[in-house]
């Protein structure tokens, strides 16, 4: 898999940046694609421009879609799994992300306390989760149609053991782009 990425601009309070993935390998793979908030109903509200966003330390964030953990001694109904997209050996997928900013951490797991003051970000890192169609066994529930059109759900637990990352770094983002730095 090879990932481009890039800030398409930082204005009024807004961050938008686009990214293109494109799978070079020999076999289809099925990317991370499409995030999603828990509606009032309980339902899934759709962001296809929402990403993760988590600190990294020394001023450093990153944006991410992928399947996260679920942390060691937390109990949760079920896990938290991004929309994937089927990609075929040289096919290309561009999207974009849009935060606000400050940016607020956000992960599907942890409640995240920022702090009152923003940092600057010095380390941005985009980091895209995927699974290689070659890693999957026939009897393996790995991934499966999901609701919605076009898109597939892995098995929380074989997804994690299976999924790879793509992953870039801008190393000095533009000095207005400031996050909430978690406590």
């Amino acid at each position: 898999m090879a990932l481009q990425f890039r800030i398409a601009s930082l204005a009024g309070g807004v961050a938008e940046f686009q990214y293109e993935v494109h799978n070079n390998r020999e076999s289809a793979c099925f990317v991370a694609h499409l995030l999603y908030r828990h509606g009032p109903d309980g339902g899934h509200q759709l962001e296809p421009e929402l990403a993760y966003a988590v600190p990294s330390g020394n001023g450093g964030l990153t944006l991410a879609k992928c399947i996260f953990p679920i942390p060691a001694g937390l109990k949760v109904e079920s896990a938290e799994l991004p929309y994937f997209k089927r990609m075929e050996p040289g096919e290309r997928l561009a999207a974009k992300i849009r935060l606000p900013v400050p940016v607020t951490p956000f992960d599907p797991y942890r409640v995240v306390r920022p702090t009152d003051k923003a940092t600057a970000v010095t380390r941005l890192m985009l980091r895209i989760g995927y699974i290689d169609s070659r890693r999957i066994g026939l009897r393996d529930a790995t991934v499966s149609p999901s609701s919605q059109a076009g898109y597939f759900m892995p098995d929380y637990g074989l997804g994690l053991r299976t999924q790879e990352f793509e992953e870039t770094v801008i190393v000095a983002p533009p000095k207005d782009l400031l996050f909430y730095n978690s406590r």
